[in-house]
């Protein structure tokens, strides 16, 4: 039951995504620059999920339609392009650039229905090794069923095989329960491909605040030693809602748990940035710089004015004194 009401909330993530696309926030001009197909790819998934599962789709499309919010949306405009922004960092040519330096893999933890994988080897084809998918075995199977149905219709776009992965072996659907002994997610890893001696980024997007304190801490602190026991280049994006020092975390652990049984273990515990990035600190090479921001600080200081004019003409906003306080409990940290 409880992984259940997790895999729900990934319906928020692609309802408020959807409706991003389809209210022009999303992609960012940036992105569809370099990724042409970026609507097509989101819409295409929505459009097949009905014939895999018709109970996640009504679900989905019901919060779209509900979905009237401006500050959702540009609070999913800027989840989306922070990370990308940040993975586009890590992906610049190392200054040897010799092959294997620039060479990479990407492990997307609790990667619900998020299709990075498409945006990335079109952009990095050459450079991405290994991009590997993690989630709970039921959102795994639908999304294999969904990608390989997609496959059969439009190959040229996905190339991927029966199961969902792609045909080189180079994206992997990896079904495991993060809740689970450490050691076993590391076996499951070495079977898919992964290098551990290779770069490598892995995302938490939405991912930690969802898992208890100290099997998160377990987390981290495996993969961590595991990669960095053959080398120095493992990088982290971690995207999660903090609690904050007001009322606003309490509410929203308070209505979670009312309205759809959902616990946030962390959300008070990881309640300020400092607190945050210190989860992360306490493991990691002390050497290592940790950054950490607030969406809004995102909003104020990292979107370019053009681009933020372009934001705000997609849709009407006058709450910006509640947009401040929403993006200000929304976190990216990256190392």
């Amino acid at each position: 039951m409880e992984q259940l009401v997790i895999q729900e909330t990934d319906y928020d993530a692609i309802s408020s995504k959807i409706a991003c696309i389809n209210k022009k926030y999303l992609p960012d001009p940036q992105i569809f620059s370099v990724y042409p197909n970026y609507e097509l790819l989101y819409n295409s998934y929505f459009n097949e999920l009905p014939k895999v599962t018709r109970r996640s789709y009504n679900k989905i499309k019901k919060l779209m339609s509900s979905n009237n919010y401006p500050i959702m949306n540009i609070g999913t405009y800027l989840r989306t392009v922070s990370i990308d922004h940040v993975l586009s960092l890590y992906l610049l040519p190392n200054s040897d650039n010799t092959e294997k330096n620039n060479h990479f893999q990407i492990i997307n933890l609790g990667c619900g229905t998020d299709l990075r994988y498409f945006q990335y080897n079109h952009i990095y084809e050459e450079r991405l090794e290994r991009y590997i998918d993690v989630d709970f075995p039921m959102a795994i199977e639908t999304k294999g069923r969904v990608l390989s149905n997609l496959n059969k219709k439009n190959p040229s776009l996905f190339d991927l095989n029966d199961n969902g992965g792609s045909t080189d072996g180079k994206y992997q659907l990896m079904s495991f329960n993060l809740n689970r002994n450490t050691d076993e997610l590391i076996k499951q890893l070495e079977l898919v491909g992964c290098d551990f001696s290779l770069k490598t980024i892995i995302i938490t997007e939405c991912c930690l605040c969802y898992i208890e304190d100290a099997k998160s801490i377990e987390l981290i602190s495996k993969l961590n030693s595991v990669f960095n026991a053959k080398t120095n280049n493992l990088h982290w994006v971690s995207y999660d809602p903090i609690g904050g020092t007001d009322k606003f975390g309490q509410i929203m652990t308070d209505n979670l748990l009312f309205q759809r049984n959902l616990k946030l273990p962390t959300l008070l515990t990881y309640n300020t940035k400092e607190k945050y990035s210190k989860r992360f600190s306490s493991i990691i090479n002390s050497d290592i710089s940790i950054k950490i921001e607030d969406m809004w600080e995102i909003f104020q200081t990292k979107i370019p004015l053009k681009e933020k004019t372009r934001v705000q003409k997609c849709e009407f906003l006058d709450e910006l004194e509640e947009l401040k306080i929403i993006l200000s409990h929304y976190v990216i940290l990256y190392f």
